[in-house]
């Protein structure tokens, strides 16, 4: 577990990201947040759902020096995904994922089927991105343990 008074005496340019190693990864959904609506720079509105997952075991396609040398590193990080809701099809697209990750949809609307969504067994596909020059974790994809 980090330290957060340490981090909070910390020099902010001592302060670096840790590398998740890219690959796909046995993770666990903790939360799935409605976020309120927006407008995208088209004027078009969406409402952004948010997803916050913690991986547990790699698959084989990561490389295991990677997951090693981070020293538990991992444990302590969660990693986000977010979907934009544009339309109905993107709500029944919502709606699939997380009937797939177990969560039961009869006579609930797909925010009350996210709100049950905690600690649910799922799939993580990393990779890593250029954010403000620096390399970040981005997680390209997020599903069910079946599909995989």
């Amino acid at each position: 577990m980090a330290d957060l008074n340490k981090l909070l005496g910390a020099s902010a340019d001592e302060l670096k990201a840790v590398l998740i190693p890219v690959g796909t990864w046995h993770g666990t959904l903790k939360s799935v947040k409605f976020k309120d609506s927006k407008t995208d720079k088209n004027g078009d509105e969406y409402i952004p759902v948010l997803f916050a997952l913690s991986l547990t075991e790699p698959f084989p396609d990561v490389d295991p020096t990677e997951v090693s040398a981070l020293n538990g590193q991992i444990e302590d990080e969660t990693l986000f995904y977010r979907e934009n809701l544009y339309r109905q099809s993107d709500f029944i697209k919502l709606r699939n994922r997380l009937e797939a990750l177990g969560v039961p949809s009869r006579g609930r609307t797909v925010p009350e089927m996210a709100a049950e969504a905690k600690n649910v067994a799922c799939v993580v596909e990393v990779e890593h991105e250029k954010y403000e020059g620096e390399d970040t974790n981005a997680v390209r994809k997020v599903y069910a343990p079946e599909a995989s």
